[in-house]
């Protein structure tokens, strides 16, 4: 719309909202790169492209007359003051119009009549097939009851004589295969402890430091409480975990698995391996 006013006022719009101006600037050089320049400055010209103040006061004023012709369309009968109107009042007219254009403008056009619909046959009835009478099936409640309970009385009884023929043989294998189960474990038991030679005792325990040697001394019946550990740790000067940690490295190497674990709040000994503590005690001793 505001292009469509400059040009009836014979104006471009570009024209009336920018101009062009022409500047000078000014470049310092750099004297001590060529001994022999004349002039340390360079003067250029450059041109820039400004907004015209019309343009600021144009939008400004279009604006308003935009929110005026939004009140008009909404009923509202208060409008905004325009001081220096650059437009003439044609404009507000032509906008009123334009808005109301748009506004009865429908979403959909009609572009040809609807035909009129053929009938065809009417769709016939459906088939009438004869239903298959259901098969139904009754319950005897009472008999079902008396099976039921003949049944379980006879399950019962077996259950009985089976109980009675079998307790005193049962009890007898249980009690044979808990002594068999304690005698093989507690045999077990003693062939890990013996089955560690001495050598490997004696080499593994030569890789181990002094603080090492104190701390696996310390151990009573394969076990030590985590905060007597961490008191060791700290008086000497190491973090109970790499103790623990280094241990482990040089058993795996000598021993071909760890030597101890954490469990909770104690430090345990693997019992396979009791016969090294008493080992470290004996050094201690020494």
């Amino acid at each position: 719309m505001l292009n469509d006013f400059y040009e009836k006022e014979s104006l471009k719009i570009i024209d009336v909202y920018f101009e062009e101006k022409t500047e000078s600037r000014q470049a310092y050089l750099f004297s001590g790169m060529f001994i022999l320049r004349e002039t340390s400055v360079k003067t250029y010209s450059e041109r820039h492209i400004y907004a015209t103040d019309r343009a600021y006061e144009d939008i400004s004023a279009f604006f308003k007359l935009a929110e005026n012709v939004t009140r008009v369309i909404q009923g509202e009968k208060r409008q905004l003051e325009i001081k220096n109107n650059p437009f003439h009042t044609t404009l507000h007219d032509e906008m009123l119009e334009y808005m109301n254009t748009l506004k009865n403008k429908k979403r959909f056009k009609k572009v040809m009549e609807p035909e009129t619909s053929a009938f065809g046959s009417l769709i016939p009835q459906p088939l009438q097939v004869e239903k298959k009478q259901q098969v139904v099936i009754v319950f005897d409640d009472e008999r079902i009851k008396q099976l039921q309970k003949e049944t379980d009385a006879l399950v019962s009884e077996v259950n009985k004589r089976i109980e009675d023929h079998d307790s005193q043989g049962d009890m007898e294998r249980i009690s044979k295969i808990q002594v068999e189960t304690t005698s093989i474990n507690s045999n077990d038991f003693f062939a890990q402890s013996v089955e560690i030679d001495e050598e490997i005792i004696e080499e593994f325990a030569e890789t181990l430091n002094p603080i090492e040697h104190s701390f696996l001394s310390l151990f009573k019946n394969l076990t030590i409480e985590i905060k007597d550990a961490e008191h060791f740790a700290k008086k000497h000067g190491q973090m109970l975990s790499i103790l623990i940690t280094d241990i482990n490295e040089k058993s795996l190497d000598s021993l071909d698995d760890n030597l101890i674990e954490e469990k909770d709040s104690v430090i345990e000994l693997y019992e396979e391996f009791q016969s090294i503590i008493a080992k470290m005690k004996e050094i201690e001793k020494v």
